[in-house]
């Protein structure tokens, strides 16, 4: 999982990141509104401040990137009761529409079947 994180933002700076947030800011979005302090977006504008160099903010954005990864690895073990959709680009489609078609099929809190 880290590794196609660090590869994903690796692929976001190569396409643009820096220019897309530069270009934000200079269409008035303002440094501190709300979308700029997202993971990825927040340490770019640190970049442009001066405040850190690219290579520092790609460090960041990383990390940021992986702790919130955990995060949300560390929420869904909590609610085992959740049910895991593989997908693969649309090539999971049927298997998926079986596994809600089924799931869908059991029996729910009040003992009834729930008909499609």
């Amino acid at each position: 999982l880290y590794g196609r994180i660090n590869a994903r933002v690796d692929r976001m700076v190569e396409e643009g990141l820096v220019g897309e947030v530069r270009g934000l800011l200079a269409s008035g979005v303002r440094p501190d509104a709300a979308p700029m302090g997202t993971i990825g977006y927040r340490e770019v504008v640190s970049y442009l401040k001066g405040e850190v160099s690219l290579e520092e903010a790609v460090v960041l954005i990383k990390q940021h990137s992986r702790n919130y990864a955990k995060r949300q690895v560390t929420w869904f073990r909590k609610h085992g009761e959740l049910i895991r959709v593989p997908y693969n680009r649309g090539e999971d489609g049927f298997e998926i529409l079986d596994m809600i078609g089924n799931f869908l099929k059991k029996p729910i809190d009040n003992g009834e079947d729930l008909e499609i």
